[in-house]
């Protein structure tokens, strides 16, 4: 737990995705906290499960959802204002969008790898959505 500099927040199967990956190996100082539930939110349960880590850094909530569409402005409203002050809850995932997918599978799966990569790199693109391309 010392070494964790990172933590990255998420809900549902992008969870699976994430700690399957090949990159997740070399992605030492990362935790991964998977939340089961969002509403009711557990505020103190997810500060809880932060304070575990003394050393943390950055910390970023991962969807595979654009993201006007998944839990990340419902998490970020209801926990950032609680977060230590050197903490912001950064983003990755698809960017704001009208329709949940690409329009094409094999564009929508590349999306779903660029996520896990960006999430997993050593410094993701903080607040940035992944780019579809």
């Amino acid at each position: 737990r010392d070494e964790v500099r990172r933590i990255i927040l998420c809900t549902g199967k992008v969870y699976y995705d994430l700690i399957a990956s090949p990159l997740r190996a070399e992605a030492k100082d990362l935790a991964i906290i998977r939340m089961e539930l969002l509403e009711p939110f557990r505020t103190d349960d997810v500060l809880a499960a932060i304070a575990k880590y003394p050393h943390i850094q950055q910390l970023t909530w991962v969807q595979e959802e654009p993201m006007n569409m998944g839990a990340y402005w419902h998490v970020k409203r209801r926990l950032e204002p609680k977060l230590p002050k050197h903490l912001t809850l950064n983003y990755v995932g698809r960017p704001e969008r009208a329709s949940p997918s690409e329009g094409y599978a094999i564009a929508h799966l590349a999306q779903e790898a660029k996520i896990v990569q960006t999430a997993l790199a050593s410094r993701p693109d903080e607040t940035k959505p992944a780019s579809s391309g």
